[in-house]
C-alpha cells in the first residue's frame, strides 16, 4: 500500500483480538471502545528528556470516557472491557498540520485489543 491510499485499518483476528492502525484525527471501535487518535507526536520523555513517539488516546466505553497520553509498549486496561496494547505509534510529518493534512503525513497508532477482562477489571 503506498503512503498516499492510507487509511485507519480494524482487522479482527481468528484469535478473537482485534488489531487496528488508527491515523490521527480518526476513531475506530475496537470491541465495546470508540478509540481516537487525537494526536501523534515526536515529544520528550517528561522522566529521562529523551524525544520518543508519543500520541494521545480519547477511549469511549459504554460507562465513561477517558483520554491517554501513550508510547509503544503501554497497555491501557479497560476492565470488564479488556486490555488495548499500543504497540506502535509513527508520529506526524514535521511541519504538517491542520484538517487538510493528506493522510500520508499523518501519525498513526497501532493497537491490539483482547477482549477477556483483565484482572483488575474482574468481579
Amino acid at each position: 500500500m503506498t503512503d498516499a491510499r492510507r487509511r485507519t485499518l480494524v482487522v479482527p483476528a481468528e484469535d478473537g483480538t482485534v488489531q487496528a492502525l488508527i491515523l490521527q484525527s480518526t476513531q475506530a471501535r475496537l470491541g465495546p471502545a470508540l478509540i481516537g487518535v487525537m494526536s501523534a507526536r515526536t515529544a520528550a520523555d517528561p522522566v529521562t528528556g529523551q524525544e520518543r513517539a508519543r500520541a494521545r488516546l480519547h477511549v469511549t466505553l459504554p460507562e465513561s470516557t477517558s483520554t491517554h497520553d501513550v508510547t509503544a509498549g503501554d497497555r491501557l486496561d479497560l476492565g470488564p472491557h479488556g486490555l488495548l496494547h499500543v504497540v506502535e505509534v509513527r508520529p506526524q510529518d514535521p511541519g504538517a498540520d491542520g484538517p487538510e493534512t493528506p493522510s500520508s503525513a499523518r501519525g498513526h497508532v497501532g493497537l491490539i485489543w483482547r477482549g477477556e477482562p483483565t484482572a483488575g477489571g474482574a468481579g
